[in-house]
Formats: structure tokens, sequence, C-alpha cells
């Protein structure tokens, strides 16, 4: 009797669904404790700083990964609802698409600190235009994250793609000139034809010494204290 007992429990989807849960979470913590400490240990013994971040920020990365999926897969072999079932796979995806972006955002700030370290192979990225470069990275990462967030939720991307690019046709006629002093503020940061506590002599007639630089404004300060 208990034998039928026990085996009525260890085939029930539900406890299999736990069982595969639990399994996948305590391989996860074991994977991080062992592979991801003797990854950190070998990168601790190179001599830049980068390979460290990277490891640092990729453990948490992975090992929740490894949770969410094995969650994911214990899922598959429950018995629940439709709707509840649709809502628990919403929410594992959308955690794992927050998990991702975080990992991908930490490993795109150490990639661009180190290229603004050499400046001398990769003149494009200083630590002028590093702002910049962060931002657009970072926006292009949460646009990924937000696509795949509506794939998760079975939402069709097609309807909102369509009016995002219709509204950005006319912010782009709307805010012409904007647009014209943004792009320019990019290429003055790049290209840097003049920096901060430069004297500098407009065609205009104005002239004065330059005490900020922004990517839409470049202030001066004219002999007359007027900024």
């Amino acid at each position: 009797m208990n034998w039928n007992v026990y085996t009525t429990c260890a085939t029930h989807p539900a406890i299999q669904g736990v069982f595969i849960a639990v399994v996948g979470t305590v391989l996860g913590i074991v994977f991080d404790q062992t592979v991801g400490r003797l990854a950190g240990r070998i990168a601790r013994r190179t001599v830049t700083k980068e390979d460290d971040e990277i490891v640092a920020s990729s453990r948490p990365t992975l090992n929740y990964t490894i949770i969410i999926l094995s969650c994911w897969a214990g899922l598959q072999h429950s018995v629940i609802p439709d709707l509840a079932l649709y809502a628990a796979k919403g929410v594992l995806g959308t955690l794992a698409i927050f998990v991702w972006l975080t990992g991908f955002f930490r490993f795109a700030e150490t990639i661009l600190h180190w290229l603004s370290r050499h400046r001398d192979r990769f003149h494009a990225v200083n630590n002028r235009t590093l702002p910049i470069f962060d931002t657009g990275v970072k926006a292009f990462i949460l646009g990924v994250g937000v696509y795949f967030g509506f794939l998760t939720w079975q939402i069709d991307v097609t309807g909102w793609l369509a009016s995002a690019g219709v509204l950005g046709v006319i912010l782009g006629f709307g805010a012409t000139d904007s647009v014209a002093d943004l792009c320019a503020g990019v290429f003055i940061l790049a290209e840097a034809p003049y920096k901060q506590g430069d004297y500098l002599l407009l065609a205009s007639g104005e002239r004065g010494r330059v005490t900020k630089i922004s990517m839409r404004t470049t202030r001066l300060l004219t002999p007359d204290e007027v900024e």
C-alpha cells in the first residue's frame, strides 16, 4: 500500500514539476559555486580588470538562467489551467529577460570603459563620447528586451512597430531643428574641434570662453560675463 502511494506521488505531474524545479535550482547553485568560482579565480590571475568584471556580472546571470529554465521545464509537467500556465510562463520569461538585460548592461559598460581607456586605438570612444555610446547601446539593448517581452506574453508587435514608425516620422518632422542640434552636438563631442576652456570667436561676432559642452548646446562666457 505504501509503495503504491509512493509510486502514485512519484508519477504525479505536479510532483514531477516541483522536483524538476528543485533539482534545477540546486544545479544552478552548484554551478555558480564551482564553475563560477573557478572562472573568477582564473580571471583574477590576469593583468586586466575587465575579465574580472565580466565574470562577476555573468555569474548571477547564468545562475538565475538555470533556475528559471528548470522552473520552465517543471511547468511542462504540471497540470494547471491554461490561464495560470500562460501567466506563469509570462512571468518566468519576463524574469529571464530582466536578468539578461542586467547582464548585457553590465557587459556593455565594461567594454565601453575598456575602449575609452584605449583611446590610442579607439579614437571615437573617449571620456567625452562615452555617455553617448553608453546611452545608445543601452537603448538598443532595452529595445530588444522590450521586443522579446512582447513575444513572451504572445503580444503581436506588428501594430506597435507600425505605430512607432509613424510616430517617429511625425516627431522627426516636428523636431527637425532639435534633431539637427543633437546630431551636431554628437559630432562636436566625437571630433572635439574645441574643448572646455578654449576661447572662440563665432562668425556672427560673438566671442567668449567655452564653459560647458553638451550634446545640444555649447555655452560661452563673454568678456562681459554674459553666458
